[in-house]
């Protein structure tokens, strides 16, 4: 429990190569609140976590990633954003480039911490 809370998101921002040790040795205590895992990847240079969530059964709908690319921390520590709009395509949809993603149950909670550290 935190601040009266029973459920709250648990971020997990380990490389792809960490991710499978983690969820190997992850302790008792936490298995039953993996619903409420958070899991970060972000470019190329930390890997690929997805195959390692589909292998470990944490790949469903219901569990929350964070796709963070297009963002920069500043030494103020305040977040930068880097996406950059490419315009419409052929059936008017703005497309964006290095824009950041959430899925799953904590998205907008995810969402809503992202932008106010804009």
């Amino acid at each position: 429990e935190i601040g009266g809370r029973l459920e709250y998101p648990i971020y997990i921002a380990v490389s792809a190569w960490q991710l499978d040790d983690f969820l190997k040795n992850l302790p008792d205590s936490y298995k039953h609140r993996c619903n409420d895992f958070v899991f970060f990847s972000g470019g190329l240079q930390y890997g690929n976590i997805e195959d390692v969530l589909k292998n470990s059964g944490y790949c469903r709908d219901s569990m929350t990633q964070v796709l963070a690319t297009g963002l920069h921390v500043t030494p103020m520590k305040t977040v930068q954003d880097l996406s950059t709009n490419l315009g419409r395509d052929a059936t008017g949809e703005e497309k964006i480039a290095g824009d950041c993603a959430s899925c799953g149950k904590w998205a907008g909670a995810i969402a809503e911490r992202m932008e106010r550290s804009i």
